[in-house]
């Protein structure tokens, strides 16, 4: 649950609201950029502080953070038990990342042993 905001800050979850709602997005949502954050402000004429456009995008990357969690939750939610979902592993989780590595490294040496990778550890072409 999000603490209440204070009234005197009201106004900026008004314009995060705003921004938000605009925000450009392809393949997942993207954060914010200090450029939309100016034309914002310039098309409304207002001035809106150095402060304020660091606690706007703070709000960008708390919420993008929690869709992210909310998506991560519902991909997992629709995964089936036993089967492997393409679950992303953080840049800071090194046990896991090595693991990753060796398993596409084990089955790269199987598929060698089979012959199914050609030179340079391509896959070769039947034909």
């Amino acid at each position: 649950m999000l603490p209440d905001l204070p009234w005197a800050l009201s106004y900026l979850w008004d314009w995060f609201q705003e921004l938000a709602s605009a925000r450009q997005s392809g393949m997942a949502a993207n954060p914010l950029t200090f450029q939309e954050i100016r034309a914002y402000s310039k098309m409304l004429c207002l001035r809106i502080d150095a402060w304020e456009t660091r606690v706007l995008r703070r709000m960008d990357e708390t919420a993008l953070a929690t869709w992210r969690g909310e998506q991560a939750a519902q991909r997992a939610a629709r995964t089936p038990a036993g089967e492997q979902g393409s679950a992303q592993i953080p840049a800071t989780d090194v046990r896991h990342i090595k693991g990753l590595l060796r398993g596409l490294a084990a089955k790269k040496a199987a598929q060698a042993e089979k012959g199914l990778l050609g030179k340079g550890g391509k896959h070769a072409r039947s034909g």
